[in-house]
């Protein structure tokens, strides 16, 4: 028995990293937690795709996806 309780969940390390995936037509790199991707829509779209790599080491929703 320990005086102090365990964390519900490991620690986050500081080289966790959102692994790359391929989402919304675009293959988003992998990265470390806080650091943006973002890309360029193809001509005749408007938007600059972003997302966060979250601490938990998973990608945010996609800001300013493309539209036509």
């Amino acid at each position: 028995s320990s005086l102090f309780p365990r964390p519900p969940f490991p620690p986050l390390l500081a080289d966790t990293t959102c692994a790359s995936v391929i989402e919304a037509g675009f293959t988003w790199p992998a990265r470390r937690v806080g650091q943006i991707a973002n890309f360029l829509c193809p001509t005749g779209h408007s938007g600059r795709p972003t997302r966060t790599c979250l601490q938990n080491g998973q990608w945010s929703a996609i800001n300013d996806p493309c539209v036509e």
